[in-house]
């Protein structure tokens, strides 16, 4: 059986110079997107609790997001094979524009629910970003520069988050959140604009995926490739595991530390400002020193041991710690997992095979935050971070099972 990554011929879409342009172009693209989503990301469990949710409630806001992008992940992913990448990224940053600025004026949480949804269906971008990296980066170079747009994602999402607790800070009830609302509308407008005035499309193999003469892949197919099938199966534990974490810890915070929403906010900011520092600097030279099989063990490694001791932080101070161990794994996997299921695909498929890993992401959103709720109400503040070190151990374990196909060069 042939190899995918066989048919990941060398790059070829732009020449040197205007890969550096889409780059840079993109990366900005990023940054401003997801400031906008910073600064909605911490406020959730405040805004939840503005309406009287429980802590079950307010995790499920974060789940009925990721549900909407399990559903239309991959359609868009494919989408963006078939008709471009611009396209798309136009489509779905209009989604985020809408859903923020409704989501403004909700008055009720079923509304804020329905929104929540409809915002993770309208807005899944990440796929399409990253399908654009690959089509202007040569296989060897792909961790590195997939770790300079995550690192665009980790800078947004470090002022996002301060933003949107200043934003907050003073007011009271809903309108504390509207302000906020409103501007990562505004920020995700911005975005749109840079990217119907200054991104080329970047996919040059849109009659490849159109060709009707290539054999029938199915997303079973793809998922029973043994790399591809197992970094799968690594994201959907990784993402659960992060998710969990990522939907109770304001309400840790709050019932632990008594931290209110701005402090909240700044220590996202802080996690931010890691995972961006972490994946511009630190990610190239980790995978050209250990290989992304060593890389992506070290990431998961990292992130359990950090969610097993963030529960027996006695102080602000002391978290800081594990969140930024946290940081720094999640910023190690992220990029490596990327590249390796990059590497795994033919050209015409990136954006479909990437687009699947961010429906598993996704799916593992839907479930992770349920789970990490549940657990919380029943056994407590910090039980929900135990469950979510377990699932990273889970992640590591099938990091290992990749490690020997990476090696021995068998088929992808």
């Amino acid at each position: 059986m042939q190899p995918a990554a066989s048919k990941n011929t060398p790059h070829n879409a732009l020449p040197p110079a205007a890969q550096k342009r889409a780059l840079s172009t993109l990366f900005f693209i990023a940054f401003i997107n997801l400031v906008g989503f910073g600064i909605v990301i911490p406020l959730l469990p405040f805004y939840g609790r503005a309406f009287e949710a429980s802590a079950t409630e307010v995790t499920i806001l974060f789940s009925a997001y990721s549900l909407g992008m399990f559903i239309s992940e991959p359609l868009w992913g494919r989408l963006s094979d078939r008709i471009g990448r611009k396209p798309v990224l136009v489509m779905t940053l209009a989604g985020n524009v809408l859903s923020y600025a409704v989501l403004a004026f909700a008055q009720s949480y079923e509304m804020v629910l329905l929104v929540r949804f409809a915002a993770g269906a309208l807005g899944g971008n990440i796929s399409t970003c990253q399908a654009y990296v690959a089509d202007v980066t040569p296989p060897d170079m792909r961790a590195r520069r997939m770790g300079l747009i995550g690192a665009a994602f980790g800078i947004g999402f470090t002022l996002g988050p301060a933003v949107g607790g200043l934003l907050a800070h003073g007011r009271e009830g809903l309108e504390a959140f509207m302000v906020p609302m409103l501007a990562a509308s505004a920020m995700s407008a911005l975005a749109l604009l840079g990217t119907l005035l200054f991104l080329r499309e970047s996919n040059q193999h849109m009659h490849e995926a159109r060709d009707l003469s290539l054999p029938k892949i199915t997303s079973l197919g793809i998922v029973k490739r043994p790399v591809v099938g197992r970094v799968l199966f690594g994201t959907l534990m990784m993402a659960a595991g992060f998710s969990g974490m990522e939907s109770t810890f304001g309400l840790w915070a709050e019932d632990h530390l008594g931290l209110g929403v701005s402090r909240v906010g700044l220590i996202f900011a802080y996690i931010g400002i890691l995972v961006a520092f972490s994946q511009a600097v630190i990610v190239g030279r980790v995978v050209s020193a250990l290989g992304e099989r060593n890389t992506l063990l070290a990431g998961y490694g990292i992130m359990a041991t950090s969610l097993a001791t963030l529960p027996l932080s006695p102080n602000v101070w002391v978290q800081f710690i594990p969140t930024g161990g946290i940081a720094i794994g999640m910023a190690l996997a992220s990029p490596t997992v990327n590249a390796i299921l990059s590497k795994a695909s033919a050209n015409h498929e990136q954006g479909r095979v990437i687009g699947l890993n961010m429906a598993t992401s996704a799916f593992s959103r839907i479930f992770g935050p349920i789970l990490a709720g549940f657990v919380y109400a029943t056994l407590g503040p910090g039980s929900s971070f135990l469950t979510s070190a377990a699932l990273m151990c889970a992640a590591f374990c099938v990091a290992l099972g990749i490690s020997h196909h990476l090696r021995t060069g068998e088929d992808i």
